[in-house]
């Protein structure tokens, strides 16, 4: 399966980890590419390397450690062809999104003696998007929430049908076997086992679209 044809399912159906990006706190349009661990893996790495894989452009949501950084799509560099919009994969800081056609996204980190510092990002993100982002992903909603062995989680922008999609895609094995999350608003993910049916209101694989809306 090509994650260009189908991001949704390809990020469904397969863990996916940024690794090996240039000068990571500058954002724009960059060029990677996606290529499986080993051959055959489920497994897959995005990188900038020039070795085997799908080649495709996206924009850089720049991350720089202890710092606010943002990419805003409705500035220089937007380039109406990009489909998709990446940053470093998470395992603490927060990932915020305005909403639109062209989004303003941010990758935060704050630190008090080594611990994430929510307090202090919480009100950069106020001050920087003017009020609440469209979509904010914090440490408390991803991390030792998903399942016991996930400790990577990469968020993927995909433009579809005009609008800016946000998931979230972790490495682990998970009770329902999915792999990838829907973003909607302020998120924040129940356990796998727990997902909420969408048409019953009881339990079931598909979370409510107020938090997070299973693939």
């Amino acid at each position: 399966m090509s994650f260009l044809d189908n991001p949704r399912l390809f990020l469904e159906q397969h863990t996916v980890q940024v690794s090996e990006i240039k000068n990571p706190g500058i954002g724009g349009k960059r060029t990677f590419r996606i290529a499986p661990r080993m051959r055959g893996s489920s497994s897959y790495l995005i990188d900038e390397d020039d070795g085997e894989g799908e080649s495709f452009e996206a924009f850089w949501a720049p991350y720089r450690p202890n710092h606010y950084s943002e990419f805003d799509l409705a500035g220089e560099g937007y380039d109406a062809s990009v489909r998709f919009i990446l940053t470093f994969t998470l395992s603490g800081c927060t990932f915020a999104a305005g909403s639109g056609r062209r989004p303003k996204v941010a990758h935060i980190n704050y630190q008090n003696d080594r611990e994430i510092d929510q307090a202090k990002i919480d009100l950069k993100l106020a001050k920087k998007f003017g009020s609440d982002p469209a979509m904010t992903l914090r440490k408390a909603g991803y991390f030792g929430r998903i399942g016991p062995f996930a400790n990577k989680f990469t968020v993927c922008g995909v433009l579809e049908h005009d609008e800016w999609a946000f998931y979230l895609n972790a490495t682990g094995n998970f009770a329902n076997g999915l792999q990838a999350w829907e973003l909607h608003g302020s998120v924040d993910i129940p356990a796998a086992e727990q997902q909420p049916d969408v048409h019953t209101g009881g339990p079931g694989k598909s979370g409510g679209r107020g938090c997070c809306t299973l693939i």
